[in-house]
């Protein structure tokens, strides 16, 4: 059962033309490989993951038997990311922030649990982000996460929550920055918001590190953060400037200046062309995918 979900005005998913047509027509794969290649040698071509449909139910039909399961890629050159993401027209797309001595190892591999991925010696690093998603805020409109749960509207959002998720992050920035952390980099999701963590000595954090940082964030910052995610439970973060398939919107690196102003809703920057409205006549219409 697809979740039952509610956003703030101009967030709605694409459909699958309008994913094509991103991908195809808007999609900048050089902005994309700008992004990776400041990072360490191994992480400037990951294994990449893609998602078919799993939340809106929306995916091509020759891929609707994939719903629910995430598709790794592996490319021998990232530029050749572009064309697989026409071809799937996914809902979303996201990339393996950990760091391989053999990254096909991880591709074969069939136990990628948190427990076991713990104690990979395969692993030998990750690009540690914080993440700050309005599920984690006690919201007056959308509950507690508890109560977003149990209604399965996990992923829906009003903008109090999302204000406060960048409340947070604002917060969260200046707490890294006070603590010693010198290179941080900010994502909006098409939700929430990304912190990275690109101080060099950081790629090599072992598990026990990161989950260290977590809970310092968590319990002495009281930042409201998933600490799953920064521990490095979960390995994948979404791809910048991919489309977030449940609200239209681009994930897009920002200025940390920018955060507690961002309207999404209005922002043009963050929706493909494709879903911009139009006001014709009077009228305000949407555009025909």
């Amino acid at each position: 059962m697809h979740q039952r979900l509610c956003f703030p005005v101009n967030h709605y998913p694409p459909t699958i033309l309008q994913r094509k047509r991103y991908y195809s027509d808007e999609f900048d794969m050089e902005k994309v490989k700008q992004w990776f290649d400041r990072l360490p040698q191994p992480l400037r071509n990951p294994i990449f993951s893609v998602d078919v449909g799993t939340e809106s139910g929306i995916a091509r039909n020759n891929l609707k038997s994939f719903r629910g399961k995430m598709l790794l890629v592996s490319l021998t050159e990232i530029t050749e990311l572009k064309g697989k993401l026409v071809e799937y027209s996914p809902e979303d797309v996201y990339y393996d922030r950990n760091i391989y001595e053999d990254k096909e190892k991880c591709i074969e591999c069939k136990k990628h649990g948190e427990k076991d991925c713990s104690r990979c010696t395969n692993i030998i690093g990750q690009h540690i982000m914080f993440d700050v998603d309005p599920e984690n805020i006690d919201c007056p409109n959308c509950g507690n996460l508890g109560e977003r749960m149990k209604r399965k509207s996990m992923y829906g959002f009003c903008y109090i929550c999302f204000k406060e998720a960048a409340a947070n992050t604002v917060k969260l920035h200046e707490i890294l920055l006070q603590k010693g952390y010198k290179k941080l980099e900010v994502i909006y999701s098409g939700r929430g918001f990304h912190i990275y963590l690109e101080d060099p000595e950081s790629y090599t954090w072992t598990f026990q590190q990161r989950n260290w940082l977590a809970k310092w964030a968590k319990e002495e910052g009281k930042m409201p953060i998933d600490t799953w995610v920064t521990r490095g439970g979960t390995r994948f973060a979404r791809l910048p400037y991919s489309l977030h398939g449940l609200v239209g919107k681009i994930v897009t690196p920002i200025d940390i200046g920018e955060v507690s102003t961002i309207s999404p809703s209005r922002d043009k920057r963050l929706t493909p062309t494709s879903l911009i409205s139009e006001k014709i006549g009077g009228a305000t219409t949407k555009k025909k995918g």
